[in-house]
């Protein structure tokens, strides 16, 4: 079945997107920390910034593909397949959370971003999923354990980041 290929195709997308945010993540993060660094001349830390504004415009073309294909995903796949991809980000998210805060200024910066970037995906994630249950009432008997779900792990992602911010 065709829709069922690009349903599949479309799910590893998503994840694969998802992946190059939290990348693009870590690499704006360095850039970053090059950029302050005070042994640098003018001319490197103008190809810094213009690497950076680059990297940010990438990271908001990116962003902008992920939105859209989970926007797809939702009208176009399955409750089963939905609720699976969901599933492992919030998994992922979950071990993530799980990490000790890191001690190095460097890696707390670094992430501050990582929990700003999740917090953004975990939202999005949660309002397709609003959406979707609009649309389908069908989801409703899934969705309880799913949301509280959501709500639980966008509040361990703002406690970290009060906890991180606290420590820079």
């Amino acid at each position: 079945d065709l829709k069922q290929k690009k349903s599949i195709s479309n799910e590893d997308h998503l994840v694969l997107l998802r992946s190059h945010l939290v990348n693009l993540g870590v690499i704006e993060n360095d850039l970053q920390n090059q950029k302050q660094s005070s042994t640098m001349n003018s001319e490197e830390n103008n190809s810094i910034v213009k690497t950076l504004n680059s990297l940010q415009q990438l990271f908001k073309e990116t962003i902008t593909k992920y939105n859209k294909l989970s926007s797809q995903l939702v009208h176009d796949s399955d409750n089963d397949a939905i609720f699976k991809v969901w599933s492992e980000y919030l998994t992922y998210v979950q071990l993530f959370l799980q990490n000790p805060i890191p001690s190095d200024f460097t890696v707390l910066k670094e992430q501050l971003h990582l929990c700003k970037i999740h917090e953004s995906l975990v939202t999005n994630q949660r309002n397709a999923l609003m959406y979707k249950i609009s649309i389908d009432s069908s989801m409703i008997r899934d969705i309880d354990v799913f949301k509280n779900k959501h709500v639980e792990i966008l509040k361990h992602l703002v406690e970290r980041q009060s906890e991180i911010e606290a420590r820079i």
